[in-house]
């Protein structure tokens, strides 16, 4: 008797080559996706690569473009759920969150004609890579093996519906509810009629993935340039771009975390070591820009713990990765990937100390501090003396050396000095500097 090659069991009605000529035919158009999407996806990163360098060329040109208005406090209006998740894609953040900066960051309109004409051909890209990720991700093995399941499932409901839903009701019972749980209850009962889950195809789905992340990464750049030539002047405005940088900071993070899962579910070791490293060489950017821009404007002993937490995070990530290289056999791809793993830890252990030292003074840069602001003491009655902001930032004052006026911190932009011979809440006495001798 003739049984199922997969299955054992006995095979009925047998059509002799229907099924191989249906297995032939899918390994065609499985051929055929592969080569089209191969070529389309190396043509589109070239072009990105064209227009990445474009962009970087004309970095500087955006800061001259902006134009700073005088600021009007506008409220931001709440983002809707259906605003955050892309219909087509909702795993990527839709464009629009690139565009919309008025909408969605308070940051002016003037600003954001500006930006949008920097980035145009850059989020056209980005539009590229997200049809290509909606193309790829049902590949033709995935569609026919939705196909048999959805046959499978119409049959079975006909035939025994009541019989179907009490075997439901009963399994809800004891078995697990996982995804994980679920999808291996699924291919256990497809196994029984002998459809057996297909390698599915998800190289291109991911390379594309990939891709989007690299445009976010570009994006972010870019911001961080802007924020970068922005004074105290505009604090307020700093602090609406500082809020889009974040945004792209938690997009890319979420992104690559979700390649990482996505590979390893599929057992795609090398995506998911790419994933992993490209995601410890963001966390030391996003580091290194944190310690730039502090939040509160200066770095507190909290947020130099959680830097150094971070770099123990990092650490371990690239641990990680080494223990994925070790099961693999492709020695160019693994030296390759060390090389990167050496570069990502020494810069966790400047960034390290960087978080160590920060805020804190030599005392040969002391001293030149003060032989500096002494000078300008030179000629003017009476004394002076030397004071701190609440976030320690140190300044003088002339004359009588009491406060008679208010400024801002060029450090911070705190509150610094007072009036009638009184300091604000949280300037105080310098003692340091003030018994500092040349």
């Amino acid at each position: 008797l003739k049984c199922c090659p997969n299955c054992r069991k006995l095979i009925k009605n047998v059509y002799r080559y229907g099924r191989i000529l249906k297995k032939r035919i899918l390994d065609t158009q499985n051929r055929k996706f592969i080569v089209y999407y191969d070529s389309r996806l190396k043509r589109k990163t070239k072009n990105l690569e064209k227009i990445t360098k474009r962009i970087e060329n004309n970095r500087m040109e955006i800061l001259k473009n902006l134009q700073i208005p005088s600021w009007k406090s506008k409220r931001n209006p709440k983002k809707s759920e259906e605003e955050i998740l892309n219909p087509t894609l909702p795993e990527i953040t839709s464009r629009e969150h690139f565009e919309r900066l008025e909408h969605y960051y308070s940051i002016p309109s003037s600003n954001e004609g500006s930006w949008n004409k920097h980035v145009a051909s850059l989020l056209d890209c980005y539009t590229e890579f997200s049809r290509l990720m909606t193309d790829t991700k049902n590949p033709p093995y995935k569609r026919a093996y939705d196909a048999a399941v959805s046959c499978l499932f119409k049959k079975k409901s006909e035939v025994n519906m009541d019989v179907l839903i009490e075997d439901i009701r009963s399994s809800e019972m004891f078995l697990d509810d996982s995804t994980a749980a679920q999808s291996r209850r699924l291919q256990e009962s497809l196994e029984e009629v002998g459809i057996i889950t297909p390698k599915i195809d998800r190289r291109f789905y991911l390379d594309g993935f990939f891709e989007i992340v690299n445009i976010q990464k570009v994006l972010f750049y870019e911001v961080s340039s802007i924020i970068d030539g922005l004074t105290l002047e505009h604090k307020k405005l700093k602090e609406n771009w500082l809020k889009f940088s974040e945004f792209l900071i938690q997009s890319i993070k979420s992104h690559l975390e979700l390649i990482n899962k996505t590979a390893s579910e599929n057992k795609y070791t090398r995506h998911s070591v790419l994933a992993l490293l490209e995601l410890s060489e963001f966390e030391c950017t996003v580091e290194r820009f944190e310690l730039k821009n502090p939040p509160s404007g200066s770095i507190t002993p909290l947020m130099k713990e959680r830097i150094k937490d971070k770099c123990n995070d990092i650490e371990r990530c690239c641990l990680q990765v080494r223990n994925l290289l070790h099961k693999m056999d492709m020695n160019y791809f693994k030296q390759r990937c060390n090389d990167r793993i050496e570069k990502i830890l020494k810069d966790v252990q400047e960034i390290y100390i960087a978080a160590e030292r920060s805020g804190e003074l030599t005392r040969e840069e002391k001293l030149e501090i003060h032989r500096a602001m002494s000078g300008e003491f030179v000629g003017i009655s009476g004394t002076s003396h030397w004071y701190q902001c609440p976030n320690g930032h140190v300044y003088t004052v002339g004359e009588c050396g009491r406060a008679m006026e208010r400024s801002t911190c060029p450090d911070c932009g705190a509150t610094i000095g007072g009036g009638n011979h009184q300091f604000d809440e949280g300037n105080e006495r310098n003692m340091e500097f003030d018994a500092m001798q040349l």
